[in-house]
Protein backbone atom coordinates (compact mmCIF):
# COMPACT_ATOMS: atom_id res chain seq x y z
CA UNK A 1 0.00 0.00 0.00
CA UNK A 2 2.76 2.53 0.68
CA UNK A 3 5.14 1.48 -2.62
CA UNK A 4 1.11 2.34 -4.37
CA UNK A 5 0.72 5.71 -2.39
CA UNK A 6 4.97 7.01 -2.91
CA UNK A 7 5.36 7.33 0.86
CA UNK A 8 7.31 3.89 1.87
CA UNK A 9 10.84 5.71 1.81
CA UNK A 10 9.30 8.23 3.78
CA UNK A 11 7.75 5.63 6.14
CA UNK A 12 10.84 4.01 6.89
CA UNK A 13 13.05 6.92 7.52
CA UNK A 14 10.87 7.73 9.77
CA UNK A 15 11.17 4.06 11.34
CA UNK A 16 15.01 4.45 11.04
CA UNK A 17 14.88 7.54 13.34
CA UNK A 18 12.36 6.25 16.05
CA UNK A 19 14.22 3.39 16.55
CA UNK A 20 17.74 5.08 16.36
CA UNK A 21 16.23 7.27 19.13
CA UNK A 22 15.47 5.09 21.50
CA UNK A 23 18.68 2.78 21.40
CA UNK A 24 20.72 6.37 21.89
CA UNK A 25 18.33 6.63 24.72
CA UNK A 26 18.72 3.40 26.20
CA UNK A 27 22.54 3.57 26.09
CA UNK A 28 22.27 6.58 27.99
CA UNK A 29 20.29 5.55 30.46
CA UNK A 30 22.44 1.64 30.55
CA UNK A 31 24.97 3.75 31.08
CA UNK A 32 24.04 5.71 33.77
CA UNK A 33 22.61 2.88 35.81
CA UNK A 34 26.07 1.18 35.72
CA UNK A 35 28.23 4.17 36.45
CA UNK A 36 29.69 4.12 32.64
CA UNK A 37 31.06 7.65 31.59
CA UNK A 38 33.73 9.45 30.42
CA UNK A 39 34.99 9.60 33.74
CA UNK A 40 36.02 6.47 34.07
CA UNK A 41 36.87 6.10 30.29
CA UNK A 42 39.78 8.46 31.55
CA UNK A 43 40.10 6.45 34.88
CA UNK A 44 40.14 3.32 33.54
CA UNK A 45 40.00 2.35 29.98
CA UNK A 46 39.96 -1.41 30.18
CA UNK A 47 37.48 -1.47 32.91
CA UNK A 48 34.95 1.46 30.66
CA UNK A 49 35.61 -1.20 27.72
CA UNK A 50 34.46 -4.39 29.82
CA UNK A 51 32.27 -2.66 32.19
CA UNK A 52 33.66 -4.90 34.80
CA UNK A 53 33.15 -3.56 37.58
Amino acid sequence: MLVMKGTLQDHLIEVDTIAQNRVDYLMNEMAKSQNVDENLKAIDQLKWVRNDE
